[in-house]
């Protein structure tokens, strides 16, 4: 009984000058009754499709006022300048010549120039056959591609680097053969390319077509023959100029002069069969597609051993 007392007096206490303390209950972190549902809803997305167009219609307009060039038993020649039925042109020697309006066969601008290095020696047939098939490719895709030559005759380089230019050309390869080293047969079988030097667009044009090359190559390596230094590098001559008088005239134009690896003495066949040749056709229209729709860079840029070369007292053919 006075145990009861007791409690009924605290009880009793705890109520003088208010309300009894309520306290509130505290939720337990796990507990259900606290808990709130979330639906979740999956994100779904369209599949992104990345369409690329057609190399045709992601090349560079055709220029509309160049002088362009008149086609002449077999030769490209450059356009001067006309004076009423006359036009005046570079000659295959790389003379001025005239020639009557009525007679001539011009030839429209151009995306690109092939120029195959050489005449009726087995380098230049060689040359020839290989810009012909190249021309070919880079034509499938819709490229307007001129030769600078279609016989086997022996044209100026002042010429033949002119033709650029006048056809308003954006790429101008000229096309040759490095001379045979048996120390370096196999295994580095590079090109060796010449921009013109100082101009950002024939550097990039070189190491796109350095890069389509060798890699097209490299699984034939052993039958070809590299170049002393290979890559991607400059020539100057002892005046400060190109050394190669082709990339001096073609000013405005992307200009390289590739030198292609020779054939290894131990398998001298690929190159003059059809294979040999598609191989390196197909390598350069790639690099050449490459420049005229992408800002690739590609590869192969050295320092040069030999960054100046004394240049040569006459750059004209034989004959004239």
């Amino acid at each position: 009984m006075r145990r009861l007392l007791t409690v009924v007096a605290l009880l009793a206490g705890a109520c003088v000058g208010g309300e009894a303390e309520v306290r509130e209950p505290v939720p337990t972190l796990f507990d259900d009754s606290t808990s709130t549902s979330i639906d979740v809803v999956e994100q779904t997305s369209a599949p992104t499709v990345t369409t690329t167009l057609p190399v045709i219609d992601r090349l560079p307009e055709l220029p509309t006022d160049v002088p362009g060039a008149v086609l002449a038993d077999g030769m490209v020649l450059p356009i001067l300048g006309t004076d009423g039925d006359a036009w005046f042109l570079l000659g295959p020697c790389g003379e001025d010549r005239v020639a009557p309006a009525s007679t001539a066969v011009t030839v429209a601008p151009q995306h690109v120039v092939l120029d195959p290095g050489g005449g009726d020696d087995p380098a230049g047939v060689a040359n020839l056959a290989l810009a012909e098939r190249t021309a070919e490719l880079l034509a499938a895709d819709g490229v307007q591609v001129l030769l600078t030559r279609t016989t086997a005759v022996e044209l100026s380089a002042s010429t033949r680097g002119a033709v650029g230019p006048a056809v308003g050309a954006r790429v101008l390869v000229s096309l040759h053969r490095s001379e045979a080293d048996a120390e370096n047969a196999g295994g580095d079988a590079r090109p060796t390319v010449f921009p013109r030097a100082g101009d950002a667009d024939s550097r990039r044009l070189g190491g796109l077509l350095h890069q389509a090359v060798a890699d097209a190559i490299e699984p034939h390596s052993a039958a070809f023959v590299s170049g002393a230094e290979p890559g991607v590098r400059p020539l100057l001559n002892q005046r400060g100029a190109d050394y190669f008088r082709v990339l001096q005239t073609s000013a405005g134009v992307a200009a390289v002069r590739v030198e292609l690896p020779a054939a290894a003495q131990n398998d001298p066949t690929l190159l003059a069969e059809e294979e040999g040749r598609d191989i390196e056709a197909r390598a350069l229209a790639d690099g050449i597609i490459r420049y005229l729709v992408t800002n690739e860079e590609g590869d192969g840029f050295v320092d040069p051993v030999e960054a100046v070369r004394t240049a040569p007292t006459s750059n004209t053919p034989g004959g004239c």
